[in-house]
């Protein structure tokens, strides 16, 4: 038996001495050149060309800039809470704006509504004015916030005044 065990040990040690049961590595992979594309341009058919209506000109004369400030109706006592100058000549409007004529300079535009806005709790925060007179004024009330502008535009006959809150 003991010859046996011998045999079994050098057979043993044969077999782990070669490379025959131990483990095969792995092949180490060779890089490979990749085609890259390019961006060579395919031509392309020309569409043939279609005619194109021209649009009908306009029928409508739009305003000139002087009837667009031009209000006609009767002008209101006030508007929105804010006082429409005394000697407004007509005047129209809606829930955002209001648009009046009066026989007042810009400057007396200032004076009435610094003195009947600052009734109101209002003051004048900004102003400015244009090459042809116009004057652009806004007033703030503390309160609420509340910002109306006034803008006064000189015509021959007074001038042309526009509340917008």
């Amino acid at each position: 038996m003991k010859t046996r065990l011998i045999l079994l040990i050098i057979f043993c040690l044969f077999f782990s001495a070669c490379s025959v049961l131990a483990p095969q590595p792995t092949a180490t992979p060779t890089p490979t050149n990749t085609a890259i594309p390019t961006n060579t341009p395919q031509p392309t058919a020309t569409p043939e060309p279609t005619a194109t209506e021209t649009p009908p000109p306009p029928t409508d004369t739009p305003e000139p800039a002087e009837v667009a400030l031009d209000p006609q109706g009767t002008p209101d006592t006030e508007w929105n809470g804010i006082p429409i100058m005394p000697d407004a000549v007509a005047g129209e409007g809606d829930s955002s704006s209001y648009m009046f004529r009066v026989n007042a300079t810009p400057e007396e535009v200032i004076v009435f509504y610094d003195r009947e806005l600052g009734n109101l709790g209002y003051s004048r925060f900004a102003i400015g004015d244009t090459e042809n007179d116009s004057i652009l004024i806004f007033y703030q009330r503390e309160k609420d916030l509340q910002i109306v502008s006034i803008s006064a535009i000189p015509q021959d006959d007074g001038s042309v005044i526009v509340l917008i809150v």
